[in-house]
């Protein structure tokens, strides 16, 4: 189990360095190396006259003291081929299969028949216009009847 959600966080780390590095490039970012010591400079987003030392693990810039990660480190990771592919995540466990008994067919099939049967009733309501009408007039009736018989009745 543990493996697996280390899997899926250096697969998530992975994903993440590729995509701030995709940014950075379509951004403009360069990385240029300083050919004495061998150094990292990254160009700025918002300004290509600055630049920002970078190492692939640390950036001069502000995104990255805010955030401690950035673009320029991103981009100096996938540049020196340092972000790994990402981890395929484990294939999900497969569905138990449900046996259902002759029982529960037929059930099912008497739900099915019902609910087919009160779609039919309520399609004849419904194309009935004057159903509304002789229900309440059904329902006046009753209560007349329930009046003349003394049953109480609550006022409508």
């Amino acid at each position: 189990m543990d493996q697996h959600i280390d899997r899926r966080i250096v697969s998530q780390r992975a994903e993440d360095l590729q995509r701030l590095a995709g940014q950075a490039e379509w951004d403009g970012v360069t990385i240029l190396v300083e050919p004495v010591e061998g150094r990292h400079y990254a160009t700025s987003r918002r300004d290509p006259s600055r630049l920002y030392r970078v190492s692939p693990s640390s950036c001069d810039c502000p995104g990255f003291r805010v955030w401690g990660r950035c673009g320029h480190v991103a981009l100096l990771a996938s540049q020196l081929g340092w972000i790994p592919d990402p981890v395929e995540a484990a294939p999900p466990a497969p569905v138990p299969v449900i046996s259902l008994t002759d029982e529960r067919l037929d059930d099912l099939a008497e739900r099915r028949r019902r609910a087919e049967q009160s779609r039919q009733r309520l399609a004849a309501r419904v194309l009935d216009p004057g159903a509304a009408d002789r229900a309440l007039a059904a329902c006046a009736a009753a209560r007349a009847a329930r009046v003349a018989a003394g049953v109480t009745v609550f006022p409508a």
